[in-house]
This record gives structure tokens, C-alpha cells and sequence, in this order.
């Protein structure tokens, strides 16, 4: 008997989940991040086995994901963490910098095999389509329908550098179906090798009805400038800040927040406070919750994204349907979200465009309320939860 029970609880231990369904997907992604977690709810309910694997090194799991994992009885859909994704923080993390990911595409495999994995879906190529190309060596007889995902600057940026050509073409050359918020993608990748099928998508991920339908204050009533703070390779957090200092006595009645800020913004704004009468409020990245940002943007009459590149932001989309006024840098996937000059204002990553798009935002109250009823209208067409996942549904990403 007592042997019997230790052998049990060895394999239990193995933490290889017993399959119960047909399809089985093997996700390596940004298990913190809220698009995976937005991306992951479209399918609670569709009958399927999810296996994820961490891209990234920290051992956060977003709580929406968490939710995911421990609603097995309420949804059709099972969410497990792989075992070995314990094994992928840090240390891990630091190994593969020395062996180019393959102990993490090593283990990736590992678990493909165990649960016979129908699909492989690397959420992102910079750093999950890196561990699955990996892994992907590693399968034996496996032969998973392998999916790719493409995130913000994942091509349209990184593409145009050599030292990043070699390991895209590399993903897109082993890729049945990428999907894409962007059209501008789909050339990209033929451009880098890639000969599979392409799912284009509005967006990854919609929002509840009732964010959607909820009455709020008139743009023109509002008084908070809302900056996104990504100053990175790509992000220009700076820009928006600047333009904000420029104006700083136009906008003597507004508060300035900047939220999701990198040191190197908050290096900016701490200068600026230093000697400013009216202080900018700066918040970390990751320390608000979805709903204090969400709050934030009901407040904003102005929402600034200012990058070098992006696919469809999420910020945008959250000023859409909040009825903050978006003013979007033009390197951003806006095709079909933002008539310019009517229902945002789209500019180039410059200093000058951007000081004369807010002035214009804060000046002109017709433009901002008539903005934000026509964003209103594509939220209601575009945007809800419902209708997001009925076309990522017909879509047969895991078909």
C-alpha cells in the first residue's frame, strides 16, 4: 500500500495534467501580461487544453491568467501552467543567454510531448518565438500546427535590423499561421521568408459592454492630460512630456499624469517637478490595476502614445472607449481606429507635430466631444468582448 501511494504521488509530482480534450496548445508567452491574459479569455469556452510556458524570465502570473487557471469548473477551456515553468525564471533566463534558448526550447518541447501537443503557439517572436524555435527541433515525431503571433514591433521594427533578420526569418519560415492586427505585416514577413497562411485581426482582445456603454463626462469637461510613459527602444515617452512642459502655461487648469513610466521618463518628469509649480503625477509600469487605469483614462480629455513603432496600441483603444481624445503617433497600426483630424489626431514621433496636436486638443472642445461620439460608435461596432471573440473565433486560430 505504501508503495503504491509513493509511486502515485511520484508521478503526480511529474505535474503532467491528464489530457481532456482533442486539442491541446502549448502557448509560450508573457505570462504578467495583460494581452495574453485578454488574448487567452477569448477561448474559456471553447473546449480547449492550454499549456502555458513563461517567455520571460520574472515568475509573475498576471491575475486575470490565474483566474483563468483556477475557473476549470465554470468554462469549457482548462489553463495549466507547464510544469516546467518554475524552471524558467532567472537563473534559467541567464543560462539562455549563454545557450541561445535552447534549455527553455528544451523544455518547451518536453512538454509538447507530453501532452502530445496538437498546436504550438508562440505569443510574440522577439522572445517566445525564439524559445519555440527552439523547441520545435526538439519534438521527434510530434508535428504541431505552429502558430505565430505578432506584437507591436515584432516586425515592422526589429525587421529592419540585420542582427534581428536571422532569427525572424527563422520563426517565419516555421510558421503554419501568423496572426496580425496589421496588413503591414503580412508583406513584412513574406519579405523574411514566411509562405504559411495569415489571420488578420482587428484587435486580440475587446472590452465588457458595460466599459463600453457606461455614460461619462464630456471630453470638453474633463481636466487630466494623460501621457503613456514607455521610454524605450522604441517608446518616446519624452516627446509627449516635453510638448506638455512647451504648453505648461496653456495648461495651467489640467493635471498631467503619466502612467507605465521606464526610468528614463521618470528621470524626465523628476527634472521638470524640481522646479515646476504644478507637478506631473508619474506612476510605475505595473502599478495600477486594469480599473485605476480605466479611471484614469474616463478622467483624461487627452490621451498622448508617442512611438517609434507599434501594432494596435491598447492605450489607443482604451481612449476610444473611455471618450479620451487620442493623439497617436502615425507609426501605429490606426488603419480602420482613427480618422485623423476628426476622430484623433495622428502625427510623427516629432517634438513640434505632437506640441501642436495637444495644443489643438485643449483648445478645441467641437473637435474632442464630436471625437469622442464617434469613437464611441466603433467601440460599439468593434470593440466589445463579445463581438472580438466571435471573429478570433471564426478565425480557427487552433483548428
Amino acid at each position: 500500500m505504501t508503495n503504491t501511494n509513493g509511486a502515485s504521488k511520484s508521478k503526480a509530482s511529474q505535474g503532467f495534467p491528464r489530457m481532456t480534450t482533442a486539442t491541446r496548445v502549448v502557448v509560450v508567452c508573457m505570462l504578467d501580461s495583460i494581452h495574453t491574459a485578454r488574448w487567452l479569455e477569448n477561448f474559456k469556452d471553447q473546449g480547449i487544453d492550454f499549456y502555458l510556458f513563461p517567455s520571460t524570465p520574472n515568475r509573475r502570473v498576471h491575475s486575470q491568467i490565474k483566474n483563468l487557471i483556477s475557473n476549470a469548473q465554470s468554462q469549457t477551456s482548462s489553463f495549466r501552467l507547464s510544469p516546467f515553468a518554475k524552471w524558467a525564471a532567472i537563473p534559467m533566463w541567464g543560462a539562455d543567454m549563454v545557450f541561445g534558448n535552447r534549455i527553455r526550447g528544451y523544455l518547451v518541447a518536453r512538454t509538447a510531448r507530453k501532452v502530445k501537443a496538437t498546436h504550438m503557439h508562440a505569443m510574440e517572436l522577439n522572445h517566445a518565438g525564439k524559445i519555440s524555435t527552439k523547441a520545435l527541433k526538439n519534438l521527434e515525431n510530434l508535428d504541431p500546427k505552429v502558430i505565430s503571433t505578432v506584437w507591436g514591433s515584432d516586425i515592422f521594427w526589429f525587421g529592419r535590423f540585420k542582427k534581428h533578420q536571422g532569427y525572424l526569418t527563422e520563426i517565419l519560415t516555421g510558421t503554419d499561421l501568423l496572426v496580425s492586427e496589421c496588413n503591414r505585416d503580412l508583406e513584412l514577413a513574406k519579405n523574411l521568408g514566411f509562405k504559411g497562411d495569415f489571420s488578420k485581426s482587428e484587435t486580440l482582445f475587446g472590452f465588457a459592454d458595460s466599459q463600453i456603454e457606461k455614460e461619462r463626462v464630456p471630453a470638453s469637461k474633463r481636466n487630466l492630460i494623460l501621457i503613456k510613459g514607455y521610454e524605450s527602444f522604441v517608446g518616446r515617452a519624452s516627446i509627449a512630456i516635453k510638448a506638455a512642459q512647451i504648453l505648461s502655461k496653456d495648461l495651467d487648469k489640467y493635471e498631467i499624469h503619466v502612467y507605465s513610466t521606464t526610468w528614463k521618463s521618470r528621470k524626465l518628469i523628476d527634472k521638470y517637478n524640481s522646479t515646476a509649480d504644478r507637478k506631473i503625477i508619474y506612476y510605475k509600469k505595473n502599478s495600477l490595476t486594469s480599473s485605476q487605469m480605466l479611471e484614469l483614462f474616463e478622467r483624461a480629455r487627452v490621451h498622448i502614445g508617442v512611438s517609434l513603432s507599434d501594432g494596435v496600441p491598447a492605450s489607443m483603444l482604451e481612449s476610444m472607449v473611455t471618450g479620451a481624445f487620442p493623439i497617436q503617433t502615425n507609426t501605429a497600426c490606426c488603419d480602420g481606429w482613427i480618422v485623423d483630424q476628426k476622430s484623433g489626431l495622428l502625427v510623427s514621433p516629432d517634438l513640434d507635430q505632437v506640441v501642436s496636436a495637444l495644443a489643438k486638443a485643449i483648445s478645441d472642445d467641437q473637435l474632442v466631444d464630436s471625437a469622442m461620439a464617434i469613437n464611441h460608435q466603433t467601440a460599439i461596432e468593434k470593440l466589445s468582448k463579445t463581438y472580438v471573440s466571435e471573429r478570433i473565433s471564426q478565425m480557427g486560430i487552433y483548428n
